[in-house]
């Protein structure tokens, strides 16, 4: 990979309206590649669909993300340590054990991070689980770009 290229690409379609609409997937792609703080090369639509759906208006995206996450939203590395566990948490279906073995740490320390997290939001994971996992998967994504407070100017 040379440094600084990026490849987008949005859904295979036929004939000139598919194009069309194939090209304006692959802007979207490109856009979410350029926000994103993720070191990947290939940004497909396929991949990204819901990111840049979700992403769109910025400023919304910021302000789903704080409300979802509440203290989670936090700068630093305490913050980023619970996120990062309560995403691998949600993503092993709950698992205790396998989100443990991923993240190479006792199963009583991904316990004491669930429980730390759920402190922070303010609320249990379970409630509004789907925009919970979403929000975690925009803060990993895109970090200050949807966690801080500023907004973007209209």
């Amino acid at each position: 990979m040379i440094s600084g290229i990026r490849v987008a690409a949005g859904l295979p379609e036929s004939g000139a309206e598919g194009f069309a609409f194939s090209h304006h997937q692959a802007l979207d792609a490109v856009r979410v590649g350029m926000l994103s703080r993720t070191d990947r090369w290939l940004f497909d639509y396929a991949e990204l669909d819901l990111i840049a759906m979700l992403t769109t208006h910025l400023d919304e995206a910021r302000r789903f993300v704080r409300r979802e996450l509440g203290g989670l939203a936090g700068s630093g590395e305490p913050a980023t340590t619970l996120r990062t566990t309560l995403k691998c948490y949600l993503d092993t279906e709950r698992s205790l054990n396998t989100t443990a073995e991923l993240l190479h740490v006792a199963r009583n320390t991904v316990a004491y991070r669930i429980q730390r997290a759920e402190q922070l939001r303010g609320r249990e994971i379970k409630v509004r689980r789907m925009h919970l996992q979403v929000a975690l998967a925009l803060a990993e994504e895109f970090g200050d770009l949807v966690l801080s407070e500023q907004t973007t100017p209209r």
